[in-house]
């Protein structure tokens, strides 16, 4: 009995124990769904910057990730950068990205900024760890080689390319220049150029620059980080200056450069208003006292047209030079005329004291030169000049004359000594300039001169001692004290048959007259002209053995002092 009650309370114990793990399992999975059924589906993502890299001075790249947790959905992504709280910068990805990658750009230098990467839904919001990183320090400005952006009479235009700022604000561009192999003085030669925020290019005019030196040059950039230069450039510069349209020189010259430069090759066409502004360049009485300092002019690759202004209402003609155009221009010294030119006065060139050389045209027609009258001033012409094929004109020992070379027109007034040789041979005409201003103390005529020009618009003020040649025989000079004041010996030709002193008197400062005719020539005077000053203070000096024909001569009677020599 105890038997089978003890198995059978061990078999209801196995038929049980199936049950309650059975139920147990039940229940704890029952447990289990009712667990996972309480997990919210819209929770917000995990989010983190992970690190910056690739930086420097403007740029960086920064790198995040975004992981959904559960089923959760993700409905923005954006990164939020800058260098205050407010993170001023956002950039904006995809809600399906999850590396996040950004490059950064336009970042200041040697800067600190803040980042954050900011993701969620419509529930939530969430912020990674804020990421710090500064950007690389600034370097002096990098510049590219420099180049010629323009040239003009002393001056250049030149220019450098700012190719990278260093990542710094330019306080100051500009350059230096100084003249070869003396580079000491390249702090001193400094030009500042106009300066902007943001300066891409260093361009300016050095000006007021010596003609044909050869120079030396820099462009320079200076900003926190320190000064860079541009590798040392040679130019030169020369007085060349070309006008595209005529009337723009004043616009083409600073008033310093119209007062300072000393020589001007000027190209292009010119009218009234650019003659204007050479001639006060050139010391013209217009000006101020000191104004000026053009010395030498070269108009040969000009052509004048008619327009412009011209004070005084003079109007300036197609290829013509007339008027006052250099009158009084005080610094001139030489002037090279235009190529084109057609019509030229010298009463243009009145009192230019200073002018010593002129080239003239090669188409100059000669009645355009002689005939017109030049008062004096221009004392200091040491010669002229005309191409060699010039059909109208030449030249000889730097005196003008006509093509067929017969005839001076007019002699360099500078000259203080002129001897028969001096001349071209063959001349023996004079024209009525031909001593125009002249300052010759001696002169001995050339031997072929066979007529010479009523000169009684000529004043001769130096010439102390003047020599007839033998072809001459009719002299019509007027030797009086107002055009000769200063003659104290005269040589009459052995060809002389008739000598006028009409209407004046020859000048107290004579005190010999050689006559080597022993036939004395007839002396003609009328309306009180003569020899009454002279008579008694001038020695005559004759062939020996023709006292007594002179003695008996009309009006050659009336020297007081005859003495006899041999001529040769």
């Amino acid at each position: 009995m105890n038997g089978k009650h003890i198995q059978n309370s061990t078999l209801r114990r196995k038929a049980i124990l199936p049950a309650v793990l059975f139920a147990a399992l039940l229940l704890a999975t029952f447990s289990c769904k009712e667990e996972e059924s309480v997990i919210p589906t819209n929770l917000p993502p995990q989010v983190e910057l992970t690190g910056a890299y690739d930086i420097t001075r403007h740029e960086a790249t920064v790198s995040g990730s975004v992981t959904p947790v559960g089923s959760g959905h993700i409905c923005f992504i954006s990164l939020r950068y800058g260098v205050t709280d407010s993170l001023e910068h956002e950039l904006s990805f995809k809600p399906t990205e999850q590396t996040i990658t950004a490059r950064l750009t336009g970042l200041q230098t040697e800067t600190t900024y803040r980042c954050v990467l900011e993701t969620g839904n419509e529930y939530s919001t969430i912020t990674s760890d804020t990421l710090r990183f500064t950007t690389t320090p600034g370097i002096p400005p990098i510049l590219s080689p420099l180049r010629i952006a323009g040239r003009g009479p002393y001056r250049i235009a030149l220019q450098s390319l700012i190719n990278d700022d260093g990542g710094l604000p330019i306080t100051e561009t500009g350059f230096y220049y100084w003249p070869e192999g003396r580079e000491d003085e390249k702090k001193r030669q400094k030009l500042s150029s106009p300066q902007t925020d943001s300066p891409t290019e260093i361009q300016d005019i050095i000006r007021l620059l010596k003609k044909d030196c050869p120079y030396q040059a820099q462009a320079y950039a200076i900003n926190k980080a320190g000064e860079a230069t541009s590798q040392p450039f040679a130019f030169t510069v020369n007085d060349s200056l070309t006008l595209t349209e005529a009337g723009t020189l004043a616009d083409q010259l600073t008033t310093e450069e119209q007062d300072s430069i000393p020589s001007l090759t000027l190209k292009g066409s010119i009218n009234g208003s650019d003659t204007y502004v050479l001639h006060m360049m050139t010391g013209s009485e217009n000006g101020t006292d000191d104004f000026g300092n053009l010395a030498y002019l070269d108009l040969t690759e000009t052509d004048i047209r008619m327009g412009g202004v011209y004070p005084n209402s003079w109007l300036v003609q197609d290829d013509c030079i007339d008027g006052r155009l250099f009158y009084h221009s005080r610094w001139l010294e030489v002037l090279k005329l235009p190529a084109t030119l057609k019509y030229f006065s010298f009463q243009s060139i009145d009192w230019c004291t200073n002018l010593r050389h002129i080239t003239f045209p090669r188409d100059m027609e000669e009645y355009y030169y002689y005939p017109l009258t030049v008062r004096q001033g221009t004392i200091n012409i040491e010669s002229f000049d005309i191409p060699d094929d010039a059909p109208y004109f030449c030249t000889y020992n730097g005196a003008l004359y006509n093509r067929a070379e017969n005839k001076l027109v007019w002699y360099p007034p500078c000259r203080d000594t002129a001897h028969a040789e001096s001349f071209m041979p063959g001349v023996s005409v004079t024209s009525g300039m031909a001593f125009m201003d002249s300052q010759l103390k001696y002169l001995e005529l050339p031997k072929g001169i066979r007529t010479l020009k009523d000169q009684s618009n000529v004043i001769m003020e130096k010439l102390e001692y003047l020599s007839m040649p033998d072809s001459i025989s009719y002299i019509s000079w007027r030797f009086n004290s107002g055009l000769f004041p200063n003659l104290k010996t005269l040589y009459w030709g052995k060809g002389a048959t008739r000598i006028s002193i009409t209407n004046f008197h020859f000048p107290e400062t004579l005190h010999q007259v050689y006559v080597p005719q022993s036939t004395p020539p007839d002396l003609t005077e009328n309306n009180g002209g003569g020899i009454s000053e002279i008579k008694d203070s001038c020695i005559l000096y004759v062939p020996i053995g023709a006292t007594a024909a002179y003695r008996e001569a009309e009006h050659w009677k009336e020297f007081t002092h005859i003495v006899e020599m041999k001529f040769e």
